[in-house]
């Protein structure tokens, strides 16, 4: 209802299981100056999008609810911690592409922490 969303993809990778353990605590995880960020329609010098990051609830309902609350329109993804990620789009293409760009940008998140020894990997 929030997103107007014609196709939801649901999956589980290492990457997204790492990046929502590592940033649970601020309950979102940063991204800025990606260039994969514009995969998600977002068009911005010095783009900054947080991806909402939420329990991973073993009542379902309990997960619905808290997973309608993080949703945030102008970033179709929720992270559950340590299980997946929810990302959405007006079609199965876009979904893709939105599944695709995050699932990059973990990977390069997760490569960088490691690289650096520290999740702040932004200044």
């Amino acid at each position: 209802q929030k997103t107007d969303a014609g196709m939801v993809i649901h999956i589980h990778t290492v990457n997204n299981n790492f990046i929502s353990e590592v940033y649970f605590e601020n309950g979102f995880v940063p991204m800025k100056n990606m260039e994969m960020i514009k995969a998600l329609d977002i068009w911005k010098e010095d783009a900054y999008i947080e991806i909402p990051i939420i329990e991973n609830f073993f009542d379902l309902d309990k997960l619905a609810e808290e997973a309608g609350k993080a949703i945030n329109p102008e970033v179709p993804a929720v992270l559950i911690r340590n299980h997946g990620i929810y990302t959405w789009g007006k079609n199965e293409f876009e979904a893709k592409r939105h599944i695709e760009a995050f699932e990059f940008m973990f990977e390069y998140m997760k490569d960088m922490i490691l690289f650096k020894g520290d999740k702040n990997i932004w200044r």
